[in-house]
């Protein structure tokens, strides 16, 4: 069988009255080249073979088939049991591209497919992802490889990027970028266009043969990629966005070459004012007009004039599906933005080490001496912070080169606020970072409304305003703190529109995958051969696991026995009766003596419940008689209820928690009601004065605690952290319905610390 051709790149598109025409893909002269009906034909003896391979494969994983394998099955069904509200945004299934994709016809190298995107529950949806990283240990230059992952959608979003559900489907060798990512990329694309028209099947549950689909809904990656990926020129060119046509402006006082794109220019132009809330945002078909007519022109320097004019050099790579949208599928990545970008580049300006640039008219610039301060108090707090939150912060001054995109994320989101608080010689500054704190929170959201999106699209205009007039100040020669990175804020809200969340398509499974490459990289001599090797051989080793029922047999480190069966406590774990959601774990002193204030305190709780339920009439409950709390290990969150005034009132404190106790009652039903006899697990917890403060919501501190006091062990709703500056401790409570910036790396895997090219872009 003759393989797929590569498409030519010349054409117009077909009519489809049901199609839309925004989202068609480009069509080429030359169809006796490309008959899909003959080039994607299967042998049939070849897939019969392979099929009853199968279905004796999958009958015998049924007949052994244990929970852990049923729920790995009904994974996949995401995408059917999934819920959402009206005008509510959860995960990309939510978002305008997919909806879209619904109604439109497959078209694969223009030949229309008698199906619809999406039409079968069990069509898969997937995102493809690039990125480049230094292969040793180098924080700038340097041989670089370029993994390409394939993430399912159709997993739910607490597991598709777990790296054992993500798909290498290869690695670019350096020891440069490469020129060509298309050569790279050209039989992935082939097995794409062969999932779009349909692959002859196995369903193990319905036992039948059926045609399975995949469709490519994401182009994600950092900048660099992006911009192989769709042949556009580089984010120093005149046009460099991808997601519209504003174009950048040059230093012409010092004969610049670098393009940067302000909203308002510097005082000495005539155009002083471009609106960020309409700008001339790119389409699909824009993308295929302007391909159109460079293809039409004669010679090779006019293609190169209509290039720098528009930004766009060639035809995309990945064009011969019609499900991708040029302007709209290739989301700016939340990570590589913000990240490894934009909070980078502020303490650059903050510490006065920003390309050489003094303050101007501004006086937001930090003496270093209580930069030291900042750092010490930082790297102090991590003994406060559950290893929950965060790993270990570096020193923010002699160690920033080993900070990661996940440092950055926490440090801005939960430590600016305190540690720059009443720091900078202007107060605007602080303020400014605050407002970027809560866009940053915003996209991180879980679920997101249209009216929160239309908030966070007002934020970040008002932010990069303001950036512009604190930072830039409308000066030629200070063009060059208005970098891509910062203009590229203004289309994430458009981008969650789009394609869901910000965390539905930021790439930190990128990150943690290119660091297991590092720790699995054996030979410096040949190291792409060594890591492509490491890539074939963990395939081998999955297909082995999976066919034959043998992936805990292959897996490196001992099973973890809780994650195989969550009912099995280990040695060291005991649950009690009427805690099913507690379990207690070691240090554990057994028949430990009470001291007098204790026992004190726990026959006060326990009258305070009784008094309460004698009054009321109901059976003794010692999660009754106290407010809902949040406590902190050394700070836990507590949160009670009370009632007053015949209505129930929630009262959210803070306070340390000092030990749990498993008391048990004794068996005298007189005097302890339908306790007698039970064992009860009550918090022993100093409350902090914090005045009911919500440190979700704001900054909460204190300086002085309450006498400690008894409550049940469920009003302990959270561990929290907290940071001391001065002589006040604050509060750092993580919000519970944002996704959160962290690794969990296995022991063998690490993180990529660095990118290779766009870390800091001109």
């Amino acid at each position: 069988m003759d393989a797929l051709s590569p498409p030519d790149r010349r054409g117009d598109e077909p009519s489809d009255s049901d199609d839309d025409d925004s989202m068609s893909s480009p069509t080429f002269s030359e169809p006796s080249q490309l008959e899909v009906d003959e080039d994607l034909q299967f042998d049939e003896d070849k897939e019969q073979r392979r099929m009853e391979m199968m279905m004796q494969a999958a009958s015998n994983r049924l007949q052994n088939k244990d929970d852990e394998e049923l729920i790995q099955y009904s994974e996949l069904k995401y995408i059917s049991f999934r819920t959402t509200g009206p005008q509510v945004i959860k995960d990309v299934f939510d978002g305008e591209l997919y909806r879209k994709l619904l109604k439109k016809r497959v078209i694969v190298d223009r030949h229309k497919q008698g199906h619809k995107f999406f039409s079968d529950d069990r069509d898969i949806a997937l995102g493809i992802c690039q990125d480049g990283f230094l292969i040793f240990q180098r924080n700038r230059k340097g041989p670089s490889a370029t993994p390409i992952l394939i993430q399912n959608y159709n997993l739910p979003p607490t597991v598709c990027t777990h790296a054992e559900n993500l798909i290498c489907v290869g690695v670019i060798p350096g020891p440069h970028q490469p020129k060509d990512t298309e050569s790279f990329l050209l039989p992935l694309e082939e097995e794409l266009a062969k999932l779009a028209v349909g692959v002859p099947t196995y369903d193990a549950e319905s036992k039948s043969i059926f045609d399975m689909h995949a469709y490519q809904l994401f182009g994600l990656g950092d900048i660099l990629a992006i911009e192989k990926t769709l042949r556009i020129k580089g984010h120093n060119s005149m046009c460099a966005c991808r997601s519209c046509n504003l174009k950048g402006v040059r230093n012409l006082a010092e004969n610049g070459k670098i393009y940067y794109i302000p909203l308002k220019l510097p005082h000495n132009r005539d155009n002083n004012g471009r609106d960020p809330r309409n700008l001339p945002k790119r389409t699909h078909s824009q993308f295929i007009e302007t391909l159109s007519t460079m293809d039409s022109l004669p010679t090779k320097s006019a293609r190169e004039k209509k290039a720098k004019a528009t930004g766009i050099k060639d035809w995309p790579i990945f064009r011969r599906v019609n499900s991708l949208d040029y302007a709209k599928s290739f989301p700016w990545d939340w990570m590589h933005l913000l990240l490894e970008n934009v909070i980078p580049n502020l303490l650059d300006l903050w510490m006065g080490r920003y390309k050489g640039l003094d303050m101007g008219t501004g006086d937001y610039e930090i003496p270093l001496s209580i930069w030291n301060k900042i750092a010490e108090e930082s790297v102090n707090a991590t003994e406060h912070i559950p290893a929950e939150f965060t790993r270990v912060i570096p020193h923010l001054i002699t160690q920033r080169s080993t900070w990661t995109a996940e440092s950055y994320c926490f440090w801005f989101c939960y430590l600016f606020p305190i540690v720059l608080r009443n720091r900078f010689p202007n107060d605007k500054y602080y303020k400014h970072g605050c407002l970027l704190v809560k866009i940053m929170k915003t996209c991180l959201q879980f679920s997101i409304t249209e009216d929160e999106l239309n908030t966070l699209d007002s934020d970040i205009v008002d932010w990069v305003e303001k950036y512009e007039r604190y930072y830039y100040q409308y000066k030629e020669t200070r063009l060059s703190t208005c970098v891509l990175t910062i203009h590229g804020l203004l289309h994430l809200a458009d981008d969650i529109r789009w394609c869901g969340p910000g965390w539905t398509t930021w790439t930190f499974f990128m990150e943690r995958f290119c660091g297991s490459l590092k720790a699995a990289l054996r030979s410096k001599s040949h190291p792409w051969a060594n890591l492509s090797n490491h890539c074939v051989h963990s395939a081998y080793l999955r297909q082995l696991g999976l066919r034959y029922d043998l992936a805990r047999e292959l897996e490196d480190a001992e099973p973890d026995y809780r994650r195989l069966d969550a009912q099995v406590l280990t040695r060291y774990e005991r649950e009690y009766d009427g805690y099913p959601n507690h379990i207690v774990c070691h240090p554990v002193r057994k028949n430990s003596a009470m001291t007098q204030s204790q026992k004190d305190k726990i026959t006060e709780y326990l009258h305070a419940v009784d008094r309460e339920e004698h009054e009321n009439e109901s059976p003794m409950d010692p999660h009754r008689g106290n407010s809902e709390a949040k406590c902190i290990l050394h700070s836990h969150k507590y949160e009670l209820e009370y009632e007053h005034e015949d209505q129930l009132v929630d009262n959210l404190g803070y306070g340390e928690l000092i030990s749990v106790i498993a008391l048990e009652i004794p068996a005298e039903r007189n005097i302890f009601r339908e306790l007698a006899g039970q064992t009860v697990l009550l918090a022993h917890v100093t409350p902090c004065k914090t005045g009911r403060k919500d440190a979700r919501r704001e900054l909460v501190s204190y300086s002085a605690c309450y006498q400690s006091q008894i409550m049940d062990v469920r009003c302990v709703t959270a561990v929290v952290g907290r940071i001391k500056r001065g002589k006040k401790w604050y509060i750092l409570d993580r919000f519970e319905d944002c996704a959160i910036a962290a690794f969990v790396p296995n022991d063998d895997e690490g993180e990529d610390g660095h990118e290779s090219d766009d870390s800091d872009l001109n």
